[in-house]
């Protein structure tokens, strides 16, 4: 009879260890994780873009304390490209600068550089143009719960 009981307790916590993340879990850690990282991020704070639709497309628990998730969402782009690189180079660029400030040759670089580095990540986009994009995300298990590591992708 112990033997059952012990067999029992085993397969439990056999059982716990495998536990995964629900998809919606999953899909409300990637919603707060964007939050926060958008006000960290002088581009996305710009409201550049809009991010939704996440979705989780498939995953896999590669260890007891690692997930692994494929994922699919939609990134709506607000604004024009032309107006996207006066706003970002007005946020990034040029902050904190007088009124009567001259602009030279190297803010002139620095602009050309900051629009090859935001039409390769995004193209030259128009406002209301829609990007399907899908990406992994990493999450590891803590005592407090699961939590994003990595996302293999910049957001938006």
């Amino acid at each position: 009879m112990t033997k059952i009981v012990l067999l029992f307790a085993a397969i439990g916590l056999l059982a716990g260890c495998s536990e995964k993340p629900s998809h919606s879990q999953v899909e409300k850690l990637l919603v707060q994780h964007i939050e926060n990282h958008m006000m960290d991020d002088p581009l996305a704070r710009t409201s550049l873009f809009d991010v939704k639709n996440i979705t989780v497309t498939d995953g896999f628990q590669k260890d007891i304390t690692t997930y692994i998730a494929d994922i699919k969402y939609d990134v709506t782009c607000k604004v024009d490209f032309i107006i996207a690189l006066r706003l970002i180079s007005n946020k990034v660029l040029f902050k904190d600068l007088p009124n009567n400030y001259q602009a030279t040759w190297s803010d002139a670089e620095a602009l050309n550089k900051l629009s090859l580095i935001v039409e390769k990540d995004y193209g030259k986009f128009r406002a209301g143009d829609v990007s399907h994009r899908t990406n992994k995300v990493t999450l590891i298990r803590k005592e407090s719960g699961w939590r994003i590591v990595k996302i293999d992708a910049t957001f938006p």
